[in-house]
């Protein structure tokens, strides 16, 4: 598994489908949550294919916006 990127030195290309680290509220309170996402048009957007992506409201809300992020490692070959 690849190292996380810190968001601040450098964003996924255009795209890319990788594992992103941000902060959410819930009833505890605020925690650290991993999402998959894939980014399109400078925003983490929730794991999904293009069709969905096509949707304005789909994407992760700035408020959370991911601290860290790392490519999806390759499959498995077996």
């Amino acid at each position: 598994m690849s190292d996380w990127i810190k968001v601040s030195d450098r964003l996924p290309a255009d795209g890319e489908h990788g594992l992103c680290a941000l902060h959410s509220f819930n009833q505890s309170g605020l925690r650290l949550i991993v999402v998959p996402f894939t980014f399109m048009d400078d925003q983490f957007h929730p794991f999904a294919d293009e069709d969905n992506i096509e949707n304005d409201d789909y994407w992760i809300d700035p408020l959370y916006w991911p601290t860290h992020w790392q490519p999806l490692p390759a499959p498995p070959t077996e």
